[in-house]
Order: C-alpha cells, then sequence, then structure tokens
C-alpha cells in the first residue's frame, strides 16, 4: 500500500496547536521552539502500520517526540534523542493514568543535526523504532507486549481525537522534510 503524505495533512492553525511558530516552508514542517510545542496531525489508522520521518534538530538539544493518540487511549510515544550534553536518551513510554511506569531506553547517540532517517512499525504485540544510521533491520528500541497500554507519559496533552501527535520539548525546533504514514 502507498504512504500518506502526512505534511499535506499540516495545518499549523489547527486550534488544538501547543507553541507559537509552528509553519511550513517550501513543503518542509518547522517546529515551534517554546516548550512543550506540540502539533496534531489528521492521521490515524490501526495496527499494524508504520510511520517514516526524516527529521533535522535546529536547536542544540531537545528531542522529537511522536505519538499517537486516541479517542480513549494513547497508542504509543516515542521521544527521540533527548540530547542533554553529553548524554543522550530515546525512549518508548508505557504506562497507565498519565503516569510512566515502565519504559524501554537507549544511550545510543542519533546523530539528529544531519537529516535522519526515522521509522517506527507499530503491530498488535508491540512497538520499534529504526534510524538510518544503524542496520535497518535491527530496531535502535523495541516494546513487545500489550499495545493498549501504552501511552504517554505526564505532562502531554493531546487531543482526544485519533491522530498523529508531532511534538517537541526542552525549545527544540526542527525540521522535517518527510512524514508519512502506511498501512503494513
Amino acid at each position: 500500500q502507498l504512504p500518506v503524505d502526512l505534511l499535506k495533512r499540516v495545518d499549523t492553525n489547527h486550534l488544538d496547536v501547543v507553541g507559537s511558530g509552528w509553519r511550513m516552508e517550501e513543503g518542509k514542517l518547522i517546529t515551534a521552539a517554546n516548550s512543550p510545542s506540540l502539533l496534531p496531525i489528521a492521521a490515524w489508522m490501526p495496527p499494524p502500520f508504520q510511520i517514516e520521518i526524516t527529521a533535522k534538530r535546529l536547536t542544540e538539544s531537545g528531542a522529537l517526540v511522536l505519538m499517537l493518540s486516541g479517542s480513549e487511549t494513547n497508542h504509543f510515544m516515542v521521544l527521540i534523542d533527548d540530547l542533554r550534553g553529553d548524554l543522550s536518551l530515546s525512549a518508548i513510554g508505557f504506562g497507565g493514568n498519565g503516569r510512566l511506569r515502565a519504559t524501554r531506553l537507549s544511550d545510543h547517540r542519533i546523530e539528529m543535526e544531519r537529516p535522519t532517517e526515522l521509522r517506527v512499525e507499530v503491530d498488535v504485540e508491540g512497538v520499534a523504532l529504526y534510524v538510518n544510521e544503524r542496520e535497518l533491520n535491527e530496531p535502535l528500541l523495541e516494546y513487545r507486549g500489550d499495545v493498549s497500554r501504552l501511552e504517554i507519559a505526564g505532562g502531554w496533552r493531546t487531543p482526544l481525537v485519533p491522530c498523529l501527535v508531532v511534538a517537541t520539548n526542552k525549545d527544540a525546533s526542527f525540521e522535517i522534510t518527510r512524514l508519512t504514514l502506511r498501512e503494513l
């Protein structure tokens, strides 16, 4: 099945946008550099599916966050390369009632200062994050278990309508040149 180009669905004037400064420039999405910053995109499908994104960090630190929000639960949250000095952290979060009970972490440094290809695969058994600088057959992070238990950590408020949410933290800004959703 052909991927859906989500950049064509971006509406930076949407009522649920958090943070000022989200904009489209020549087909590229520039994220707002204020925290927290969140942009819902009208896209949702049941697992299995994959999200592909090419992004470049424009600021010195902070993470790119992808979340799939639903009407009853948030299906997953992937935090990518939260760079803090010499420490880098990526995570897949899950829990319940807005509290992070468990997470899968990686301290592998992702070079987000240049365009970086990322792939998030979601199926009925879990979530996996793949990065272009590694073998694409080997996930950097993976969670296997009940996908319906995957939720965002407390502090992120997402729309209750089904959508993909792109967010940043710590005043980070990113340039996103590709964002697609594909049924597997």
